[in-house]
């Protein structure tokens, strides 16, 4: 089995400085006058760069245009994935701004257009529209920037194009679920070995320090073996109940990197970074001990996305205190919420606790997402309030 990792290195590593990337072992299945002819086309003044990858079969997916778009370091480009002869374009847009522009509504218009043309011809009927000055996007995409190409189940003989990229932060429109579930899902897993994972602690120090670059350096370090994890877990091969975590996962994980990217994103956000990150480990987790225990597993994935995972939450009082060691009467609000040993025994003391400030204020005297749910601790699953909030 091919190293998508390594493979999406030495991809990148070539795509840095040629946009079309060819694998020796398909290259005598491209024509020189079609080689030629893309290269020609990859010329075009696009809105934002383009890179085509033509590889084996057992390469070629929608989900290598993530792997070798964070190897590259994010940037924002539309990818153009494909293998001669077997019908199938996959088509991505990834950086954090996917959605923003026509991007999405060009890749669309690309895959109505391409039909059912051989694979070599369709990419090339996808550039067409990808640098095409005079494009107006249908009337259904107007709203470009929230909303992605649809994401199509073709017969054989037909192209597949499925957009992707980070969500719009917390002051725009969140994307749903189901449509990021076409890009990312961020999974958390050793190699090596079954034991769970942790975040590591720079990312705390970081939210506390508000470092935003140094938490999306730390990030991009683990997006890789993360993104690698993410070719192994494809969603059509699981059952449904473990699809939904990876899908729930992936959602957590693109809006805490969308609120690390974001220059504006205050203390409190970088806390709920943290969180986000932690219910995408829970999840993966989750679908972790599934597929090692079979249907008792796979029962397990059931359960919500707070309480599974076997990942402990959050310190509700402060996320960037790290994991909770027990759950402690919330001292707002009611109900129960995880706590670090310090506040729970701050509370239990009579205490005032360390908490989160956002406006020099505890953050739960505020009107934030992150306020109305304790960090995701009390009411609905967080990810899901993101969305509802946010107008998605």
């Amino acid at each position: 089995m091919t190293d998508t990792i390594e493979y999406a290195k030495n991809a990148a590593q070539h795509l840095r400085k040629d946009p079309l990337f060819i694998d020796p072992a398909v290259a005598g299945r491209v024509p020189q006058a079609t080689k030629s002819s893309i290269e020609q086309k990859l010329k075009a003044d696009f809105p934002r760069p383009v890179k085509v990858l033509i590889t084996p079969k057992d390469v070629a997916s929608g989900d290598l245009a993530t792997v070798v778009n964070a190897a590259e370091g994010k940037p924002d480009a539309a990818y153009l994935i494909l293998t001669p002869g077997t019908g199938m374009v996959y088509a991505r847009s990834e950086g954090p701004n996917a959605y923003r522009g026509d991007t999405s509504a060009r890749l669309s218009s690309g895959q109505d257009k391409a039909g059912a043309q051989p694979t070599l011809t369709a990419v090339q009927t996808y550039l067409d529209v990808l640098g095409d000055p005079n494009f107006t996007a249908p009337r259904h995409d107007a709203d470009q920037g929230q909303r992605p190409a649809v994401q199509h189940q073709p017969p054989p003989a037909t192209h597949r194009s499925a957009d992707g990229g980070l969500l719009l932060g917390v002051a725009t429109p969140l994307l749903g679920i189901a449509a990021v579930a076409a890009v990312l899902v961020y999974v958390f897993r050793r190699r090596a070995d079954r034991r769970r994972y942790a975040l590591p602690k720079p990312l705390f120090d970081s939210a506390r320090r508000l470092q935003s670059q140094s938490m999306q350096r730390q990030l991009s370090e683990q997006s890789l073996d993360i993104a690698g994890r993410l070719t192994e877990l494809r969603t059509d091969a699981l059952p449904a109940a473990q699809a939904d975590r990876v899908e729930h996962g992936l959602d957590a994980y693109a809006l805490a990197g969308r609120l690390i990217d974001d220059s504006a994103a205050t203390e409190a956000d970088l806390a709920g970074a943290l969180v986000l990150l932690n219910t995408a480990a829970a999840d993966l987790n989750a679908v972790d001990q599934a597929q090692a225990s079979g249907a008792r597993g796979a029962r397990r994935a059931k359960r919500s996305a707070r309480g599974a995972g076997r990942i402990p939450r959050l310190c509700a009082i402060n996320p960037t205190h790290g994991e909770s060691e027990s759950t402690i009467d919330a001292p707002t609000g009611g109900g129960r919420i995880p706590a670090c040993r310090q506040c729970a025994a701050d509370l239990s003391a009579g205490r005032e606790p360390d908490w989160m400030l956002a406006g020099g204020k505890p953050y739960v005297e505020g009107d934030s997402v992150w306020a109305s749910t304790l960090y995701g601790a009390v009411g609905d699953d967080l990810v899901a309030e993101l969305h509802r909030t946010h107008g998605a």
